[in-house]
């Protein structure tokens, strides 16, 4: 094989001062080029290539900028429709959850009246047994007292009733005496025991089935937006501590009506203050750690939100605002006693209701489309759709009761009779 020219060593091509490159042109003639020359080329290229290298990493991070801020609006937008399909497990949680937890605490307050009920009657049961045996063996001797028998016969058919009946009631025969049998006295025992057995798993089994009911609440109404999850374990965290309070007194109150000792009736208000006092403790401490969190959660979001145009943040701020009215409004109703109004209900209400209605009026198709840049005016409406089912599905179970109150209370009142 010919070569254009002679193979260097590394020495020959790096030494520019000492060496030349001999190069044949298209018509045969021999040129020499000096290394240098192609070495200039080499560092040439290279600084292209670094050029080069940087304007690629200027694009990709001018790339990555614009994507995360694509994500940021996907982010708020996620973030919103999520509060909207959460929004209707929100509102049946808070109508519902604190009515099975009472469920559930009033099986535990009929459990502890049906133990002391049974404490009660078991000496009561004991000696209506008592009677009732007595009163049966005594039937009998009056008939024996009553036939035709010769005496004789009378007087042992008597003794062996009498031999019966003490038997009946827990005595054996000794001799001429009567003393107590232990083993009749046991069966009763079980006997007693076996009854107050089927009624305590009787409660618990009511117990159970409560605590089981407010379980498949929370798995049937499971709220995906972190935000009302952290809202939700605070309103949730809230009613715990309402209910645990008016559970722990009810509870007391049994005991209380239900003991004569009074040393021990001491013994158990000292408790209860005690257990309420320490619940005291841990609602404060987990509450101030769950507002945290939500605090948490808030910063960041609103962080994600100072990203968006002036335009996007009006629009976002008018969504957020029906969201918190529609909350606000809701956990109103759904812990209201609609049959025992006062005044400050129907005015509490009727404000939180006004804040709404105008909250909603504010939110409108080119509201959702001016929250996100981009967004077309099929994905606005959508939005709208379901944000308005959301409202009207969470609040339709108390529609009726509201426009009762507010007709109530804005009806005049008949006049005096004559």
């Amino acid at each position: 094989m010919k070569l254009s020219s002679k193979i260097k060593m590394f020495e020959e091509f790096t030494s520019a001062e000492k060496n030349t490159e001999t190069a044949i042109d298209s018509k045969g003639a021999v040129t020499t080029t000096p290394t240098t020359t192609i070495l200039d080329d080499v560092d040439h290229i290279l600084g292209d290539l670094e050029t080069l290298s940087k304007q690629i990493d200027e694009d990709i991070e001018n790339l990555m900028s614009e994507f995360d801020s694509i994500n940021e609006a996907e982010g708020f937008m996620d973030r919103i429709m999520k509060e909207i399909k959460s929004a209707k497990a929100y509102g049946v949680l808070t109508a519902n959850y604190r009515k099975y937890l009472r469920n559930k605490n009033a099986a535990e307050i009929a459990k502890k009246q049906a133990e002391y009920k049974f404490e009660e009657e078991k000496d009561k049961h004991t000696k209506d047994r008592e009677d009732m045996i007595k009163q049966k063996f005594q039937n009998m001797l009056d008939k024996v007292s009553q036939s035709n028998n010769k005496p004789s016969v009378k007087s042992a058919k008597k003794d062996k009733i009498r031999d019966a009946k003490m038997q009946a009631l827990g005595f054996v025969k000794k001799g001429d005496e009567y003393v107590k049998d232990e083993k009749a006295g046991d069966a009763l025992k079980r006997e007693l025991e076996l009854a107050k057995a089927k009624m305590t798993k009787r409660h618990d089994n009511e117990i159970r089935d409560r605590t089981e009911a407010i379980t498949e609440l929370g798995a049937d109404n499971t709220i995906e937006s972190e935000l009302m999850k952290k809202r939700w374990s605070i309103r949730k965290l809230e009613i715990d501590d309402e209910e645990f309070m008016n559970h722990l007194d009810a509870m007391a109150e049994v005991d209380l009506e239900n003991i004569t000792d009074e040393d021990r009736k001491e013994r158990i208000k000292q408790s209860t203050k005690q257990k309420a006092n320490e619940n005291k403790a841990e609602f404060d401490k987990r509450l101030r750690e769950r507002e945290q969190e939500l605090q948490d959660i808030q910063n960041q979001y609103d962080q994600q939100d100072d990203n968006a145009s002036q335009k996007e943040k009006d629009a976002r701020k008018k969504i957020k605002d029906l969201l918190d009215a529609h909350r606000n409004y809701l956990n109103r109703i759904s812990n209201t006693d609609f049959n025992n109004l006062t005044e400050n209900d129907i005015t509490d209400i009727g404000k939180k209701k006004k804040t709404y209605t105008e909250a909603k009026d504010k939110v409108t198709v080119n509201v959702y489309k001016a929250s996100e840049s981009g967004m077309d005016d099929e994905t606005a409406t959508d939005m709208e759709n379901s944000m308005s089912d959301m409202l009207t599905t969470s609040i339709a179970p108390y529609k009726t009761k509201v426009r009762g109150m507010t007709k109530n209370s804005n009806s005049t009142p008949p006049p005096p009779a004559q």
